[in-house]
């Protein structure tokens, strides 16, 4: 007999996640080590640091929440198949838990493995986790108020594919309001016998994974693991976790969209063993790649430089907003990276990573020759064609300190290992004295329709139909027959 009715495996996205989920997670923090005791007072400051007010919004628990024998490797569940009220490590009940965290305006994240046992605890693996057990583990999160459900790939597959446990999730939670991670069920970066991943033209996510999760993660779990049991073990940040996580995004940028985003995992910004450098990269790189942030330190321990990371708005705008392309990797020659993201408004945010040198280095950027960034701008500003690099003028802001200043032509940063430079371009146009004339903008016919023809494309408007306007060299909404000349972005030309 079927376990569940079909809806097919397109049953998300279905309106969630419209912008990558941010919150928090106990799992780096943590382990499974945790008690409500733990988690309590990281809710409380999460309102009272001002991280929900900048856009945290989900309190994730992860794995070993559940009761049962851990020797004997039993999750406990009840008569009718259903887990049993967790009160080992919340004693006070997982609603008034729940409640607490809605009260402190966020929403509750939970957690299981979709396989027939957890990833925990050897050398008895515990079970039964949620294969065969879909139908009651939905019942019970939402008995709890749960609206972010993470479902990690635990053990075998025993006959019942990827594909199909994420189509059995993704059905339940359609139109509920629960976001649903998908945790390596089948979504993951390709990698060879070694364990280094592929080149980018072999890498590739299977379609499917788009279709059946709010977000998936396509890497491996970050951080370094030191030995210990799976009850009392030690984790700690590592740069090289962090490098492995983000390259594996690094042409996947248009698998990512609303609905439907790349996890690199939880953030491990804080914790222990990284540099102010590498903390601020990590997370520039997961706000360039359109990552889900996902916090992992306790709160009760966290540095001011930590919190000012976590929360700067300028970052995190930089991950929350789209344009049609979730940031990418276009550059990376002898260490030193280019991550370039573009975003609305004529905008682009860009990262210069010194992610693999050994000394301080000296880069330049120049507007145009530094591999994919000559298509940000052709695709994203509409000058390209036109005009030199050279005579191109931004205005940039650089992230962590909101400062800004002009530009033209080239940008020139020397960096010390792991460190980024993290900025946004924008108001870019062409320099004072480096017009061309207006015959030599609108005499050739060919010409001008060719750039117009490109801006239409990369604008807004290509959403909607759009087309050359002819005699008024511009673009035509055929929705509106609106025509958006050419000649505006260019005022000096009457």
């Amino acid at each position: 007999a079927a376990l569940l009715p079909g809806r097919g495996a397109h049953a998300l996205p279905d309106g969630n996640a419209i912008t990558p989920p941010m919150g928090w997670n106990s799992y780096n923090a943590f382990l499974r080590n945790y008690h409500e005791d733990d988690l309590y007072p990281n809710v409380v400051l999460m309102d009272k640091l001002g991280l929900v007010d900048v856009g945290y919004k989900y309190f994730n628990v992860d794995g070993v929440w559940w009761n049962g024998d851990y020797e004997a490797g039993v999750v406990d569940r009840n008569e009718t198949g259903h887990w049993v009220e967790p009160t080992d490590k919340f004693p006070s009940g997982v609603k008034a838990f729940s409640d607490h965290v809605h009260q402190h305006g966020m929403l509750l994240g939970w957690y299981t493995s979709a396989r027939k046992t957890a990833c925990c605890c050897a050398p008895n693996f515990m079970s039964p986790m949620s294969q065969g057990y879909e139908r009651q583990d939905f019942e019970r999160i939402q008995e709890w108020n749960v609206d972010y459900f993470k479902v990690d790939n635990c053990g075998r597959d025993d006959g019942v594919t990827r594909k199909e446990i994420m189509e059995r999730w993704s059905t339940l939670v359609a139109g509920t309001g629960i976001v649903l991670e998908n945790c390596r069920v089948g979504c993951m970066a390709q990698k060879d016998k070694k364990g280094e991943l592929l080149p980018p033209e072999k890498n590739w996510i299977e379609p499917w994974c788009d279709d059946t999760a709010h977000l998936f993660r396509i890497s491996k779990d970050i951080g370094k693991y030191h030995r210990g049991g799976d009850l009392d073990g030690t984790r700690a940040a590592d740069w090289e976790s962090i490098m492995h996580n983000a390259m594996a995004s690094r042409n996947l940028a248009d698998r990512a969209g609303p609905g439907h985003w790349l996890h690199l995992d939880t953030l491990d910004v804080g914790n222990g063993l990284l540099s102010g450098h590498e903390n601020r990269a990590h997370f520039a790189l997961w706000c360039m790649t359109s990552s889900a942030l996902i916090i992992g330190t306790d709160l009760r321990e966290v540095s001011d430089e930590t919190l000012a990371i976590i929360s700067n708005k300028r970052a995190i705008a930089i991950n929350q907003l789209y344009e049609g392309d979730a940031g990418r990797l276009i550059s990376d020659e002898n260490g030193i990276q280019v991550w370039a993201k573009r975003l609305p408004g004529a905008q682009v945010g860009v990262l210069i990573l010194n992610a693999f040198g050994k000394s301080t280095t000296a880069y330049t950027l120049d507007f145009g020759k530094a591999g994919g960034w000559d298509q940000v701008l052709q695709q994203h500003l509409y000058l390209q064609e036109l005009v030199a690099e050279e005579q191109l003028q931004c205005t940039l802001t650089e992230v962590w300190t909101g400062n800004d200043e002009p530009v033209q032509g080239s940008l020139s940063v020397t960096l010390e290992p792991h460190q980024g430079a993290f900025f946004t371009l924008q108001n870019c146009n062409l320099a004072v004295g480096t017009y061309p004339t207006c015959d030599e903008l609108y005499t050739s016919c060919e010409r001008i329709e060719y750039q117009t023809k490109r801006a239409c494309r990369a604008s807004k408007a290509r959403r909607r139909a759009c087309s050359w306007c002819g005699a008024d060299k511009g673009c035509r909404d055929r929705g509106t027959g609106v025509c958006v000349p050419l000649r505006s972005r260019f005022s000096h030309c009457s």
